[in-house]
């Protein structure tokens, strides 16, 4: 067999990529070390089918209706949407509502608001928790509907 770590001067040299589906994700550290005490299993669960679905071998997105998400996750609907407003509110994910704006009959913009339909999440970088984290997490969720 030849040593491949010597090549000759007039050879071709090859390049080899690797282009494997990945199958595995990884979430970081700080979201079991710190975060999991404070998120809990379902949210746990949520941050990771997130990452999972966001993982960059799928191009770093994917589309999903929500209520595929809950029954995959054998949850209800209002119990996803609360722990996703949970996450958002430690700033573990970010959610990017579409502009609606609302017409009369003359045409005449009457209303503007965020919707709540196609939203696109964003999983963001974690932050290590503090106490003046925590103070901020306290007084956002109490102003939380």
């Amino acid at each position: 067999m030849n040593d491949l770590s010597h090549t000759p001067h007039n050879e071709i040299v090859l390049t080899v990529r690797d282009r494997r589906r990945v199958k595995q994700f990884t979430i970081d550290n700080l979201i079991m070390d710190e975060w999991y005490p404070l998120i809990g299993e379902v949210g746990y669960v949520i941050y990771s089918l997130f990452v999972r679905m966001s993982n960059p071998s799928h191009g770093e997105s994917c589309s999903v209706s929500f209520s595929v998400m809950a029954d995959h996750l054998n949850m209800h609907n209002s119990t996803l949407s609360n722990y996703i407003a949970f996450l958002e509110i430690c700033g573990l994910v970010y959610r990017d509502r579409p502009e609606i704006i609302l017409y009369d009959h003359e045409g005449r913009k009457v209303k503007k608001r965020q919707g709540n339909r196609a939203n696109t999440y964003y999983v963001l970088d974690i932050q290590a928790i503090t106490r003046e984290l925590l103070e901020a997490l306290k007084t956002a969720v109490s102003k939380h509907p």
